[in-house]
């Protein structure tokens, strides 16, 4: 979670289970002077899905599966990380998904490739 302060700032924050983005009206003469300077609603659970892949893929050390089947509710499927992985473009090691130099070239095709499960 993290707050976005001020004219186009973006944030997001958890509330119940769900991910609620906010954004800042980009203008500041807008931003000051409205009744709420802010837009918001809440991620779908696909979008949310792409959000924490794509943030946790990227570092070197990746991201846990653990932690993806556990906050979705949903194994991911290994027969799909296993053409990911024989593709060359993800490495699954310790549980640790990550990114492959290759990998980082696609990465927006990965994270869509693995988010799909959570449709």
């Amino acid at each position: 979670d993290w707050l976005g302060i001020g004219p186009g700032a973006h944030g997001r924050l958890t509330q119940n289970g769900k991910r609620l983005t906010t954004l800042g009206l980009k203008r500041p003469q807008e931003f000051i002077g409205a009744d709420d300077p802010l837009e918001t609603h809440f991620l779908s659970r696909e979008d949310t899905a792409h959000e924490l892949l794509a943030m946790g893929l990227r570092p070197i050390h990746g991201i846990d599966r653990t932690r993806i089947e556990r906050q979705f509710g949903t194994e991911l499927d290994d027969t799909r990380l296993a053409q990911l992985v024989e593709g060359g473009w993800l490495s699954l090691a310790d549980d640790r998904l990550s990114l492959t130099a290759e990998g980082r070239l696609l990465a927006d095709r990965v994270t869509l490739e693995i988010a799909s499960a959570f449709v």
